[in-house]
């Protein structure tokens, strides 16, 4: 049966002890059916296998980037989160309104960054409004804000 898939003409790390590197490999239903060389794993190939060349490119399995900041998804998840409901100003307003409205006795308001604002009076690139911290006390005038 030919394979869904072959990668032929790469460096292929396999971290197999028995097999480290290979040329080529072949996929079959979402999973490797064969590591080896070009020759070999070309001949599993039939009118219908996607072909891919990997050009002396290197091949390495496994890696996943599991680079985590749980904490900082909780301080989203549970105070002001900038990045994933405000697109404008006016969003970014909103959604600290809104927040304000829900916690109107709570001692810090707490939320994602705004370009990492500075009192350097530059621009917010994402807003287009000066960056100074002032800015907030405009829109929240009576606790602290970070």
């Amino acid at each position: 049966m030919p394979a869904d898939l072959v990668y032929l003409n790469g460096r292929v790390h396999t971290v197999d002890p028995d097999q480290p590197k290979a040329e080529a490999f072949a996929v079959t239903d979402g999973r490797f059916t064969a590591v080896g060389t070009t020759e070999e794993i070309q001949a599993l190939a039939g009118p219908d296998t996607q072909v891919v060349d990997l050009r002396d490119n290197l091949v390495l399995p496994g890696l996943i980037d599991d680079h985590m900041h749980p904490d900082m998804a909780a301080e989203n998840y549970f105070n002001v989160n900038i990045d994933a409901e405000a697109d404008t100003w006016d969003d970014f307003v909103a959604t600290l309104q809104t927040y304000l409205a829900a916690d109107p006795d709570g001692d810090w308001v707490f939320g994602g960054n705004l370009d990492y604002l500075e009192n350097d009076n530059g621009t917010i690139r994402m807003f287009g409004k000066p960056s100074n911290k002032s800015i907030l006390d405009e829109l929240v005038s009576d606790r602290p804000v970070y």
